[in-house]
Formats: structure tokens, C-alpha cells, sequence
């Protein structure tokens, strides 16, 4: 099986499991990414406006995939959080007034927020 095919499953089992919004199965599975691949962008920060839309770009010309906020890029992907106050000013409105200046109009994406804080047990 080639590395791409293999990357485009793991971008798919990763996207289902994000729409699940299990925690443990969530952590578990970052933990068990290596690496970022061409569907899978890891952010400790939300990037700036232009460099939030390249990498929305980027991973919409590899097929789909997410672009994970408050997470190491490692390797292997570590959660590591957000400020509160950051995380709670996110939702899919501000995401796309960040980028619609540098995407076409007709890209579809959404932001799908997932609070990590608390215990995972």
C-alpha cells in the first residue's frame, strides 16, 4: 500500500474520530500519530490570518484532513491546550472571517472545537 493511500485512511480514521468526540480515543490517537502528514497540520497556535489559509489551502489540495490547534507537532502530536480566553473567541464565524480574504468562497471547511480540559480517565 503506498505511503498516500495510507495517509488519506489516516486522515479518514482521524476525521471520524474527531466527529465521534471521544477524549480518550482522541488523545490516544494523537498519541499514536507520528507525524504531521499532508492531511494532518498540528498548531500549538492558532497561526495568523494569510498562514491559517495556506495551511486550510494546503490541506484541501491534498484531498481534506484537519489542521489540529493546541497540539505539538512532536513527533509524535501532543496535545498541549490553548488559553482559555483564545479558545472560547473561536468558533466557525471568526475561523472563516480569518481566512475569506485569501480562499475561494466556494471551499467548504468547519471548525469543530473539542475541550480537553479535566481529567481523560
Amino acid at each position: 500500500m503506498s505511503r498516500d493511500i495510507r495517509e488519506r485512511r489516516g486522515a479518514e480514521r482521524f476525521a471520524r474520530t474527531l466527529e465521534a468526540g471521544d477524549r480518550r480515543v482522541i488523545a490516544d490517537l494523537l498519541g499514536n500519530i507520528i507525524s504531521e502528514a499532508d492531511q494532518i497540520e498540528a498548531k500549538v497556535q492558532i497561526p495568523e490570518s494569510s498562514k491559517l489559509a495556506k495551511h486550510v489551502l494546503a490541506i484541501a489540495n491534498s484531498g481534506g484532513g484537519a489542521i489540529l490547534l493546541g497540539v505539538d507537532d512532536g513527533p509524535p502530536l501532543k496535545p498541549t491546550g490553548m488559553a482559555e480566553a483564545e479558545f472560547k473567541a473561536l468558533d466557525n464565524t471568526d475561523i472563516h472571517r480569518r481566512v475569506q480574504a485569501y480562499i475561494p468562497d466556494r471551499l467548504v471547511f468547519e471548525y469543530l472545537p473539542y475541550d480537553f480540559s479535566g481529567s481523560l480517565c
